[in-house]
């Protein structure tokens, strides 16, 4: 008799037990895409920068060369209506400078001594007359022409915002296809995902847990062109979105 009660109760608890936690216990129907979209954006600056170095005998001779270039190259850029606030300079770096005999005998051959200045130049109109100003101070080279934009986040967050619709509507498409409706994300990432058994693992012991891991990646130009026109930035979001699917 107390074996009956006990299986009757048995198949009472089966009977009555909530369908959602059965179907949760058996693991969740997903289906993880990736969705992209890259922002075209004006550059608002490009940062040009180079150094001005000297090698002398001795670290002062040196020093007072570059510091002697410095000047020039500060006088030059003040003929132009660039703002100080745009102009920066590195602190001044001296280096021995080493030679070698052919027994491979260290011998001193005097000091380099080297500073470093980045002009931010907003209005690109001034390249060609501030290239030729720099090159009569003495600059030969640029080692670097990075354009850039005052506000990145607001770029970056459109851009991560579109590939998240764009990962929807790629999850709706793949879905119909299979006869299936989409249900809600239930994890989100930038690059790679964790495994879906511990995101339900961290849901079983947490309770509803909502995490979005997402950035975007900035591409600027690097190169240097012989009549200088600013390209487009362009800002790329990525995001990986696992939706659960749901039977019609």
């Amino acid at each position: 008799m107390s074996t009956y009660r006990t299986l009757a109760m048995f198949s009472f608890l089966i009977l009555t037990f909530p369908l959602s936690l059965i179907a949760a216990e058996g693991g969740l129907r997903t289906i993880t895409v990736r969705g992209e979209h890259t922002v075209e954006v004006a550059p608002d600056y490009v940062d040009m920068e180079f150094s001005i170095f000297e090698q002398r005998n001795t670290a002062e001779r040196a020093k007072a060369q570059v510091d002697e270039r410095v000047i020039a190259v500060l006088t030059a850029l003040s003929e132009l209506p660039i703002p100080d606030a745009d102009i920066s300079m590195g602190g001044i770096s001296v280096a021995p400078v080493f030679e070698y005999d052919r027994n491979e005998n260290e011998e001193l051959n005097g000091y380099l001594v080297t500073r470093t200045i980045t002009i931010t130049l907003r209005d690109f109109e001034l390249y060609e007359p501030l290239a030729a100003k720099l090159v009569d101070a003495g600059v030969g080279e640029l080692e670097s022409l990075q354009s850039g934009v005052d506000d990145e986040n607001q770029y970056k967050h459109a851009a991560l915002e579109a590939a998240a619709r764009d990962a929807k509507v790629r999850a709706e498409a793949i879905a119909a296809g299979l006869g299936v409706s989409l249900g809600l994300p239930v994890e989100v990432g930038e690059n790679r995902l964790r495994p879906l058994a511990n995101f339900q693992q961290r849901v079983n012991n947490y309770g509803n847990i909502e995490e979005v891991v997402v950035t975007g990646s900035f591409i600027r130009n690097r190169q240097l062109p012989p009549l200088f026109v600013p390209e487009n930035i362009e800002v790329e979001g990525t995001v990986w979105v696992v939706f659960e699917l749901l039977s019609n």
